[in-house]
């Protein structure tokens, strides 16, 4: 028993006609604020002045273990001490080693700020402990020779 088939032939205008009109509705009305771009989320804010890029790179992972995964940089003691007058602060890693500014002026300025700065974690190469006794009380939360231990310095953020 053979079965027949049957095949429209479809025109060239047919096949080459332009598309009929879509007909949907964009609804701008109710349901449009879900449709925004989110708003920056209000989280802890965290600021890592170092002139070493790579530094930056490595605290700004250790900030992100430690769910602080808003960080600003800042190349030079300038820029952090205009971040700091923007933005509030949870925490603000400072490396001593900027190229304008003294390390310890810097902290002077950050512990304070007017509105405070509750954590500043400063980093420098072969710190003494009168060094260190200094930074504790000038302010700073914790003091880290440069690599900084991921350890210790987890710790610390963990308390953030």
């Amino acid at each position: 028993m053979a079965q027949r088939v049957f095949v429209k032939a479809v025109g060239m205008d047919e096949l080459f006609a332009p598309p009929r009109p879509l007909d949907f509705d964009l609804d701008f009305g109710s349901g449009a604020a879900d449709t925004l771009p989110p708003e920056e989320p209000a989280g802890k804010r965290a600021l890592i002045a170092s002139a070493d890029r790579d530094e930056r790179l490595y605290l700004r992972a250790k900030l992100a273990l430690a769910d602080l995964t808003q960080a600003d940089e800042a190349e030079t003691g300038a820029q952090a001490l205009e971040l700091t007058r923007a933005y509030q602060y949870e925490v603000v890693l400072v490396d001593f080693a900027l190229p304008d500014m003294d390390g310890w002026a810097l902290l002077k300025e950050l512990t304070g700020a007017k509105p405070a700065i509750p954590h500043v974690i400063v980093t420098k190469t072969h710190a003494s402990v009168p060094e260190r006794l200094r930074a504790w009380l000038g302010g700073a939360a914790g003091f880290f020779e440069k690599p900084p231990h991921p350890g210790k310095l987890q710790d610390l953020l963990q308390r953030v």
